[in-house]
């Protein structure tokens, strides 16, 4: 017996749940071509004994959807994920609504995996279910403000806000709702993901288009109880906007230099292309998804001689996921530009692209397969760093999401120092490099500047950095 060609590298996410962005048609057709010998996708008809391929039917013009698709370690999508999101996208869900979605999903299938759990893990103890199991589990990484006695300061804890667990946790129900609905699994006193109540609306299985009419002369309406479910998220006070925000200060940004410049060598391992992208992150505030899909089109573009290089990055134009496929241009000072050629044109590099199973522009690839890098396998690297900083630097506490504020809070304090211009003429100008949709999503880091405190730890790091480099 022959074994299955893997598609998937087993590097693919590191071994963990993640989601991926597909382009597919939104309602595709079948067609049966006569007389076709081939065994792929074959139907026999019944009466005759012909034979019949069975194809999805091409169009000259395509109605296409793109939209976020989970997928287990093992590369293959989530199906009871997949007919969820399918049918958000027939409502014509934007891209934001369906990444929150998908985001929620994505915590939620990590989380079951890691407990050894599934969907269907439930039973008439709703508490004991996975639904009010998540939950707990959510409960306890909400930020919360707890004061430390022994360095006299209040501390952030926990890494979701109340309003962000509370809104996942509300996905969720939706996502067994959802199945519910399309008999994937199906809600009752037995099975009890949590408190529900079923009205049954008669006639409406006979409308127009529901091909089981004959068979169901009653359909059922789902009614949620989400009180008990989403109360502890409103007991819990989440820090202010502005607090919540930890850009790295001068000392500690250079102590996360020097670790990830110490671990970089004179050779290309996987150490050190993870942390050159840390580095071009930090330098950037580009996202997640943004450096690890950085094209690699757009260093080799930019080798005339310059103290900054201007990069304009958008799916569109070279590949690059930003967000809402915004296009949006950064600027790398020539030290960065340098040290990216030196990758993009290393022999490790090139060995690694050889063995890559399809053609695509990202800088960054994993050296075992030519593929690009996961989200998940960088923040996993993240956490790496920070717990081997900790080991001299026990204060030294951050996430990776801190790498991008780090950019904003220097950019806004470097253009406020050399303009003497103040942060709100500078929002728009911000909310363009960080490829925000409005200055909302800017505005925390201009009250984060304007606090006065912020602004006096802020001056004094960059004051006591200076006096040092000068001695």
């Amino acid at each position: 017996m022959s074994r299955k060609k893997r598609l998937i590298s087993p590097s693919y996410a590191n071994g963990d749940y993640c989601y991926v962005w597909l382009t597919t048609e939104i309602n595709p057709k079948i067609e049966f071509i006569q007389g076709s010998q081939h065994i792929d996708f074959q139907t026999i008809e019944q009466t005759t004994g012909e034979i019949f391929e069975c194809k999805i039917k091409q169009r000259q013009k395509p109605y296409l959807i793109r939209a976020p698709y989970l997928c287990c370690p093992k590369g293959n999508l989530v199906f009871p994920v997949l007919l969820y999101i399918r049918s958000l996208v027939a409502l014509h869900k934007d891209e934001s609504t369906l990444m929150t979605h998908i985001q929620a999903l994505l915590m939620f299938y990590r989380w079951l995996h890691k407990c050894r759990k599934t969907i269907y893990d439930c039973n008439a103890e709703i508490e004991k279910g996975v639904v009010y199991q998540f939950r707990d589990f959510l409960l306890k990484n909400v930020k919360k403000e707890s004061y430390n006695p022994e360095l006299k300061v209040n501390e952030t804890q926990g890494r979701f806000s109340a309003s962000t667990c509370a809104t996942y946790l509300l996905k969720i129900i939706k996502f067994y709702v959802k199945l519910d609905h399309q008999r994937v699994l199906r809600l009752s006193e037995s099975f009890k993901p949590f408190e529900f109540n079923i009205k049954t609306i008669e006639g409406k299985s006979r409308s127009r288009g529901n091909i089981l009419a004959n068979l169901n002369s009653k359909d059922r309406s789902i009614v949620v109880e989400t009180t008990g479910l989403t109360a502890p998220f409103g007991k819990v006070q989440s820090p202010s906007s502005s607090h919540s925000l930890k850009p790295m200060l001068e000392e500690d940004k250079q102590v996360f230099y020097e670790y990830i410049q110490t671990a970089r060598g004179s050779y290309f391992n996987e150490e050190n292309i993870k942390n050159l992208m840390l580095e071009l992150a930090t330098e950037t505030g580009l996202r997640l998804e943004e450096f690890v899909t950085f094209p690699a089109s757009e260093v080799v573009k930019n080798h005339k001689h310059s103290d900054n290089y201007k990069v304009t990055i958008s799916e569109n134009l070279n590949g690059c996921l930003t967000k809402f496929n915004k296009e949006r241009t950064i600027v790398i000072s020539e030290d960065l530009m340098c040290k990216l050629r030196a990758y993009l044109f290393s022999v490790e590099r090139a060995g690694a692209i050889k063995k890559a199973q399809f053609r695509h522009n990202c800088l960054f690839v994993k050296l075992q397969d030519g593929l690009p890098y996961s989200t998940n396998t960088l923040q996993k690297h993240f956490e790496t760093v920070r717990n081997n900083i900790r080991i001299e630097n026990i204060d030294w506490y951050y996430t990776a999401h801190d790498m991008r504020a780090t950019f904003a809070t220097n950019w806004l304090f470097e253009q406020h120092s050399k303009r003497g211009t103040l942060f709100e003429i500078l929002i728009d100008e911000l909310a363009e490099i960080m490829g925000h949709e409005s200055t909302t999503d800017t505005q925390k880091y201009v009250d984060y500047m304007q606090d006065e405190q912020n602004w006096k730890d802020f001056s004094a790091s960059k004051n006591s950095f200076i006096r040092n480099v000068q001695r």
